[in-house]
C-alpha cells in the first residue's frame, strides 16, 4: 500500500509537493530503521483504570528510580528490515540511473527534484548502509602511538542485517561526484541543483544517522526540557520519567552517530569516536573535490562545500594534511590565479569554529603555511587582503606555543647546518603586506628557551621609524615580548612571619583583620629612609595571604632587581640599548607614536608594556633622553596635534612608572623629583579632549579636579565617575580611609565647583561602603556637609543636600536639636539689603537661605518610610516658605513629591503623627498653586 503510494505521487515536479513526498520518505525509513523510545509516559501505572485504583494526577512532577524506569524502545524486526530495503531499491536507484544517463535533457526543475529525493531518502536509510571498505590513508601525521584502532567491540541493533545489491555509499560518491562534474561545467546556472548534489555527495563519509545540525538542536531541546522541569528541591539526578527516557533517546541518537549499522561500545559520551575514525582512500577523494569545488568561482557553491569540508575534517584525525597541498600549490604558484580560487582557498584556511589550520599543533604544518600566508602575492584586492587580516588576527587569538624538542642530537645539526643558507637580496623582495604577515608570525614564535637571532631582533627597532603603520605596530608587540624575554630575574627572600614582623604572633585560624595581618593594608606604613630598609620591607600582592593563618616560610621578592648595565650587557640586550639610547632616534619613533594617535585616540596597552619593559631592564638610564621629550609633547602648540601628544606622554609616563617598581630608594627619589613637577605642568595644559589620557593613571584629586575640565562631555564625565567609584566602593582600613578624607576636604576647597560635587559624591559612596571604620570620622564629615550645604554654587549645594539625606538616614550622622534650629535659623535669613535707599536680593543671603531649607529637605527625605519625631517640625518650617525665589521653591517642591511617594501608601498611619494644624498646613501646601508652579 505504502510503495503504491509513493509510486504514483514520486514524479510530480511541484516543488512542495515533491518536497514533502520526499520527507515523507525520510520519516518513514527512520521509523522503520532507528532505535527510538516509544513510551513517554509520567509513570508505569495503568492510567486507563478506575481512579479509585490510581489517580494519574499523583505521578505529576515526580521523579522515577532508574531501576523503576522500564522503558520501551522500537528494535526494527526483520519485516521492517526487509520493507526499508525494498523502498530504498524501488526508488532510489531509478532516480540515480535517471540523473546519470539524462541529466542534460532534464529541466533545472525536473532534475532538482530527482536530486532532492535522493537526498532525504538517503538521509532516511544510510544508518543502515554499513561504511565503505577502504584501503587506509597512512602517515597522515607522525606518531608515538597510534591514533586508529584495529579492534572494536560491535553488537549489531537489527534482527536482521539489511541487504542491498551494492554499497550505497559507495554509489552515491560515484554517481554525484560525476553528475557535480557535469553540472559545474555545462549548467553552472543551475546553482540549486549544485548544492543539492553537493549535500548529497559529503553524505557517504560524514553522516551515520544524524547530522550535526539535528544533533545540536537535539542536545539543545534536551537543556531545555530538562531545565522546564527541574525540581531543585529533588536535588541533582532525579526527573520525571519522560525526561529521563528523552535522555536515553538523546543518547541513543548520538552514540549510533558513531558508527553506522552497529552501536559501539563507549566508556562515556565524552569519549566520541566521531574524531577517532581512520581516514580512507575514499574518504579522501571526497575531501579532495569537496576542496575543488570550494575554491569554486561561485560563491554559493564554495560557501556550501566549505561547510561539508569542515565537517569531514572535523571527523577524522589528522584529515587536513590531505588538503595543505592543494592549498599551498595555490598560494605560492607564480602564475596568474583567478581571484575567485584564491578567496575560496584563504577561506578554506579561515575556516570555522571547530577547522582552523593555521593554528594547528603542527610544527611540519606551520612550517609549510605560515610562509605561504604571508608570502602568497595573489592577495591584491581588498576582500583577499581583509581576509589575510581576519586569519593573522585569529591566528593571534588561538595559537598557543607549543613545546620545542632541544635535544638534538649531533646528525640533525650537521644535517642542519648543510641545509641552512641564507637567502640573497635579489632572491626575495617583500611587500609591506608580506612583512607585516612575517613580522607577526615571527612575534608568536618567540620563546624564552629557543635563542632569537640578533638579526631579528635589530629588525624590530627599525620598523618602529618605518613608514608603514601597521609594521611601527607589530614592531611594538615584538619589542614588548622581547623586552619580556630579556627581564632579569627577580630576587626573593625567605623569612617567617616572625622574622617580618620583628615579634612573636599566634598562628591560629582566624579568619578576617587581625593585629598581624593589618600590615598587608600598608597600615601604619613609613616609607624608607636608606636603601637597606627599603631592600628589606616586604610587600606582598596577594590578598590571601594571612586571611586564615599563615605559611611557615613567606616567599616574597625583595625590593631590588638586576639591571643590565654596561658591564653585564649581553649582545642581543645591547641591541635594544644602542637605539634607546640615541636622542634621535627616540624623537623620531616618537614622532611616528604621535602620527598613530591622531587616528587612534585610544590608550594603547602594547606601547605602554614597551614602555615599562624598558625601564624595568635598564632602569633610570633613559629617564632623562624620555624626560626631554615629554617637555616637548606637552609643549606643543599645534592644536591639531595635542590630544595625540597628551596620549603619547601619558603612555610614556605610565610605562615609567611600572616600570620602576624595583629601583633604589635613590633612583626612584631622582625620577619623581623631575616627574612631579612635569605632571603638575601637564594637568595645567590639558583640553577636555586630552583627558583621557591621564585619567587612568592618577589618584582622587586628579579624578576630581578634572571633572570641571570635561563638564560638556557626557562619555567622559561617566568615565571619571565609573574609576572614582571603582576606588569609593572598596573596603578600606582607617589609615586610607583618614587620607581620603583629607583629599576630599582639600578638594572641597578648589575654585571649581565640578571637582567640589565630584568630591561630595566620591564621600557619599566611600562613606555608605565602610560605614563601620568611617565612625570615627563622622564629627569631620558633617563639618564638611554642612560647609558645603552652603556653597556658592547651587549644583554643590543639591548634592550635599543629599548626601546628609543619606547619611541621617543610615544613622552616620545623628540628627539632633541644634540642627533643626541651626537649619530653621539659616532658613530665615533675610536676602533683602539695601543699597542706596533702594531694596536689592543679595546673592550671599540667598545662599545662605538655600543652604537651611536644603538642611530641612534632608531631615524630610531622611525618613523616606516612616515619620521620625523631628520630620513634622521640618515640614511646617518648609511650607513657610511659599513665596521664597524660585530657587528655593523648586527645591522644596522636589522634597515634598519625594515625601509625598513615599508615604502615600501608608498615609492613613503616618498622619497620626501630625496635629490637625498641622495636616490643614501641609494639605494647603501641596494643594495650593505654588506648589504646581
Amino acid at each position: 500500500m505504502i510503495l503504491s503510494v509513493f509510486h504514483r505521487c514520486i514524479h510530480i515536479i511541484h516543488k512542495k509537493s515533491y518536497e514533502a513526498i520526499a520527507n515523507a520518505a525520510k520519516n518513514l525509513l527512520k521509523s522503520l530503521s532507528h532505535v527510538y523510545p516509544i513510551d513517554y509516559r509520567m509513570t508505569m501505572e495503568n492510567i486507563d483504570g478506575p481512579f479509585t485504583d490510581f489517580l494519574p494526577i499523583r505521578a505529576w512532577g515526580q521523579h522515577v528510580e532508574f531501576d523503576k524506569l522500564q522503558p520501551q524502545f522500537h528494535i526494527p524486526n526483520a519485516e521492517e528490515v526487509d520493507l526499508a530495503c525494498e523502498f530504498v531499491e524501488t526508488f532510489i536507484y531509478p532516480e540515480l540511473t535517471l540523473l546519470n544517463q539524462r541529466s542534460s535533457d532534464m529541466s533545472n526543475d525536473e532534475r532538482l527534484r530527482s536530486l532532492t529525493l535522493v537526498l532525504f531518502i538517503a538521509i532516511g536509510c544510510l544508518r543502515m548502509v554499513p561504511r565503505i571498505d577502504s584501503e587506509e590513508v597512512l602517515d597522515l601525521a607522525p606518531s608515538v602511538a597510534p591514533f586508529d584502532f584495529k579492534y572494536r567491540g560491535q553488537y549489531t541493533v537489527y534482527v536482521k542485517e539489511p541487504k542491498f545489491k551494492e554499497n550505497l555509499r559507495m554509489r552515491l560518491i560515484i554517481d554525484i561526484g560525476k553528475l557535480l562534474d557535469h553540472l559545474v561545467e555545462r549548467h553552472s546556472d543551475d546553482v540549486s541543483s549544485i548544492l543539492t548534489a553537493l549535500k548529497i555527495y559529503s553524505l557517504p563519509s560524514s553522516y551515520y544517522g544524524l547530522l550535526a545540525s539535528d544533533q545540536h538542536k537535539l542536545c539543545n531541546d534536551f537543556e531545555i526540557l530538562k531545565y522546564s522541569f527541574e525540581n531543585k528541591l529533588n536535588g541533582k539526578r532525579h526527573h520525571p520519567r519522560f525526561v529521563i527516557i528523552k535522555f536515553l533517546a538523546k543518547q541513543i541518537e548520538v552514540t549510533s552517530e558513531h558508527d553506522c549499522s552497529v552501536i559501539t561500545v563507549v566508556v562515556s559520551q565524552l569519549f566520541s569516536l566521531t574524531n577517532y575514525q581512520s581516514l580512507t582512500e575514499i574518504d579522501k577523494q571526497v575531501i579532495l573535490k569537496l576542496v575543488e569545488l570550494s575554491i569554486n568561482r561561485y560563491s554559493e557553491i564554495r560557501r556550501d562545500a566549505q561547510v561539508y569540508l569542515f565537517d569531514i575534517l572535523k571527523r577524522y584525525l589528522f584529515s587536513y594534511n590531505v588538503v595543505v597541498d592543494h592549498i599551498l600549490e595555490l598560494l605560492n604558484t607564480q602564475d596568474e590565479v583567478d581571484h575567485d580560487r584564491i578567496k575560496g582557498c584563504l577561506y578554506v584556511l579561515l575556516g570555522n569554529d571547530s577547522v582552523f589550520l593555521p593554528a594547528k599543533h603542527s610544527w611540519s604544518l606551520l612550517e609549510k603555511l605560515w610562509p605561504s600566508i604571508a608570502g602568497t602575492m595573489h592577495a591584491t584586492k581588498i576582500s583577499t587582503q581583509n581576509l589575510l587580516d581576519q586569519i593573522l588576527e585569529k591566528i593571534f587569538k588561538q595559537f598557543d606555543t607549543l613545546a620545542i624538542i632541544e635535544d638534538t642530537n649531533a646528525i640533525s645539526i650537521r644535517a642542519a647546518v648543510a641545509l641552512w643558507r641564507p637567502l640573497e637580496p635579489k632572491e626575495v623582495k617583500p611587500t609591506c603586506r608580506q612583512k607585516e604577515r612575517t613580522v607577526a608570525f615571527i612575534c608568536l614564535l618567540l620563546q624564552k628557551r629557543v635563542p632569537i637571532p640578533s638579526s631579528c631582533i635589530r629588525t624590530f627597532p627599525d620598523f618602529l621609524v618605518h613608514d608603514n603603520v601597521k609594521l611601527r605596530k607589530v614592531a611594538c608587540h615584538c619589542i614588548s615580548a622581547i623586552c619580556r624575554l630579556q627581564k632579569p630575574p627577580r630576587i626573593y627572600a625567605e623569612k617567617t612571619l616572625e622574622e617580618i614582623l620583628h615579634r612573636s604572633i599566634n598562628n591560629e585560624c582566624h579568619p578576617g583583620d587581625r593585629d598581624d595581618n593589618l600590615w598587608i593594608t600598608i597600615n601604619d606604613y613609613k616609607p624608607p629612609k636608606t636603601q637597606t630598609e627599603w631592600e628589606q620591607t616586604c610587600f606582598l600582592d596577594k590578598s590571601f595571604h594571612g586571611y586564615y593563618k599563615w605559611p611557615k616560610i613567606i616567599k616574597y621578592p625583595l625590593n631590588k632587581r638586576e639591571r643590565y648595565t654596561n658591564e653585564n650587557m649581553p649582545e642581543q640586550v645591547a641591541i635594544l640599548y644602542d637605539r634607546f639610547i640615541d636622542k634621535k632616534y627616540v624623537a623620531q619613533f616618537i614622532q611616528f607614536m604621535v602620527l598613530d594617535k591622531e587616528t587612534d585616540n585610544s590608550l594603547d596597552v602594547t606601547r605602554y608594556r614597551m614602555f615599562k619593559g624598558l625601564f624595568r631592564n635598564f632602569g633610570s638610564v633613559f629617564v632623562e633622553i624620555f624626560m626631554e621629550q615629554l617637555d616637548a609633547l606637552i609643549r606643543v602648540k599645534i592644536k591639531e596635534k595635542q590630544e595625540a601628544c597628551q596620549r603619547v606622554a601619558a603612555e610614556i609616563v605610565a610605562g615609567m612608572i611600572r616600570g620602576s617598581k624595583y629601583w633604589t630608594l635613590e633612583m626612584l627619589d631622582e625620577l619623581w623629583s623631575k616627574l612631579t613637577p612635569f605632571l603638575n605642568e601637564a594637568c595645567k595644559n590639558l583640553s577636555s579632549e586630552e583627558v583621557l589620557g591621564w585619567c587612568e593613571g592618577f589618584w582622587l584629586i586628579m579624578l576630581c579636579n578634572i571633572e570641571s575640565i570635561v563638564a560638556n562631555d557626557q562619555s567622559i564625565r561617566d568615565r571619571l565617575t565609573l574609576s572614582r567609584m571603582c576606588i569609593a566602593v572598596t573596603y578600606l582600613h582607617v589609615s586610607f580611609i583618614q587620607a581620603l578624607i583629607e583629599q576630599i576636604e582639600y578638594v572641597c576647597t578648589n575654585s571649581k565647583w565640578h571637582a567640589r560635587c565630584a568630591a561630595i559624591e566620591f564621600a557619599q559612596h566611600m562613606i555608605f561602603c565602610n560605614l563601620f571604620n568611617a565612625r570615627p570620622f563622622a564629627s569631620r564629615i558633617r563639618e564638611l556637609i554642612l560647609k558645603c550645604l552652603f556653597d556658592e554654587q547651587f549644583e554643590v549645594r543639591t548634592i550635599a543636600s543629599v548626601t546628609l539625606a543619606g547619611f541621617y538616614q543610615c544613622g552616620f550622622i545623628e540628627i539632633v536639636k541644634e540642627d533643626l534650629k541651626y537649619f530653621r535659623l539659616m532658613s530665615k535669613t533675610n536676602y533683602f539689603i539695601k543699597i542706596d535707599g533702594k531694596k536689592v536680593t543679595s546673592t550671599e543671603y540667598i545662599v545662605k537661605r538655600h543652604g537651611g531649607v536644603l538642611g530641612l529637605c534632608a531631615i524630610v527625605l531622611s525618613s523616606p518610610y516612616d515619620i521620625s519625631i523631628h520630620v513634622p517640625d521640618a515640614l511646617m518650617l518648609l511650607c513657610e516658605h511659599s513665596q521664597d525665589p524660585n530657587l528655593i521653591r523648586k527645591s522644596i517642591k522636589n522634597t515634598l513629591s519625594e515625601f509625598r511617594r513615599t508615604h502615600h501608601d501608608s498615609w492613613h498611619e503616618h498622619r497620626e503623627k501630625f496635629t490637625k494644624d498641622e495636616l490643614v498646613i501641609l494639605a494647603d501646601f501641596l494643594i495650593s498653586p505654588n506648589y504646581y508652579v
